[in-house]
């Protein structure tokens, strides 16, 4: 039985997309491997972050503050303060303004030098530098310093604003 070459063509085309289908029901079907003891990344010898994902990550919970706060939305904001924060100073919707400021301009983040604090089961806690900035005119107003808390276990934050004595403990320069 001799094959003809239209007929030869025909089933090398038939071959290869067997070949790109099983390798498509391969490659999706692949899981990653989870570590079951997954460890912070940060720079090494250092507790600066240097992971992308956490970093943007943390960024960005300190943009949706930001966001709130310029809008004069406070009990999101509140919503957003760690709770033990809130409630050693007793925060609520009449006080918010005297912990977190007037909302007069618009106000963003740029944000500096970000380090780890701590990491246990899954809950991350770092601290960031960085500068308020004007966005009308991207004028820097104030250096600002912050805690977020980010929970890998039901993707919830929480943000409390600190000072620079606990900030300069924990990132060493």
């Amino acid at each position: 039985m001799k094959i003809s070459e239209t007929e030869r063509k025909v089933l090398i085309i038939w071959l290869i997309i067997g070949v790109l289908v099983f390798l498509a029901v391969v490659l999706i079907n692949v899981k990653p491997k989870i570590s079951k003891t997954e460890q912070p990344n940060t720079t090494p010898g250092e507790n600066h972050v240097s992971d992308r994902i956490r970093y943007y990550t943390v960024k960005n919970a300190i943009n949706k503050y930001y966001s709130y706060k310029n809008i004069s939305d406070y009990d999101s904001v509140i919503k957003i303060l760690d709770s033990s924060y809130v409630e050693k100073n007793h925060i609520d919707e009449d006080t918010v303004t005297t912990f977190i400021g007037e909302s007069n301009s618009m106000m963003t983040f740029e944000t500096g030098i970000m380090c780890l604090k701590s990491y246990k089961s899954g809950v991350y806690v770092y601290v960031v530098e960085g500068n308020e900035v004007a966005m009308s005119t991207g004028e820097v107003k104030n250096k600002m310093y912050y805690q977020i808390t980010l929970d890998g276990n039901t993707s919830l934050f929480s943000l409390q604003p600190i000072n620079e004595e606990i900030y300069g403990g924990v990132c060493n320069e």
